[in-house]
């Protein structure tokens, strides 16, 4: 069994497996062949919930919301390390859904000392030389780009690195963002 299991909540960007999110992702991300690129809803938190409770409480959480676009313009950098695709269009809705999930079981997990930005980690550069060049390469070759948030899925991060997807839930169908796809898919 492994061992020091932290909980994770993230909006997949199930489109962003071919083209240029996907290609920066395997440069500078050093868990893109872990988890695929996302939208991070609630901050990995030990894992002192079973992932049925974690499962059922996402299902209600994310009851009211349907499924909807976000629009990607710009890269910017964070904490120094940090290459982050912006968020131009689809904002508030992320934050209504980090508001939900951390009501009632998980509650205890928020942080309030930082308020919450989303955005799509595109990596994490540790040299900062390195990480400043990445930055303005990106700035420049960024794409807008919109994406259609379909699901919320949890998964448990190891300290070995493994990460689990134990939770996929399945957001309300939309009327005109195309065809829905079937739970599980990608």
């Amino acid at each position: 069994m492994l061992q020091g299991a932290e909980h994770v909540i993230v909006a997949p960007v199930d489109d962003a497996a071919d083209g240029w999110i996907r290609d920066v992702r395997n440069r500078f991300d050093p868990i893109a062949a872990a988890i695929p690129a996302h939208f991070t809803l609630v901050y990995p938190f030990a894992a002192d919930i079973d992932t049925g409770t974690l499962g059922k409480h996402m299902t209600t959480a994310l009851a009211a919301f349907p499924s909807f676009p976000v629009t990607l313009a710009g890269v910017s950098g964070s904490d120094g390390r940090y290459l982050r695709y912006d968020i131009k269009e689809g904002n508030d809705i992320l934050i209504a859904m980090h508001d939900q999930l951390y009501a009632g079981p998980i509650e205890c997990h928020l942080d309030r000392h930082e308020s919450f930005q989303p955005h799509l980690t595109l990596g994490r550069i540790d040299d900062p030389a390195s990480w400043r060049a990445a930055l303005r390469e990106l700035s420049t070759t960024a794409p807008r780009m919109t994406t259609i948030v379909r699901r919320v899925i949890s998964y448990r991060r190891y300290t070995d690195g493994t990460r689990l997807i134990d939770n996929n839930v399945q957001l309300r169908h939309a009327p005109g963002l195309g065809p829905q796809e079937a739970p599980g898919a990608r």
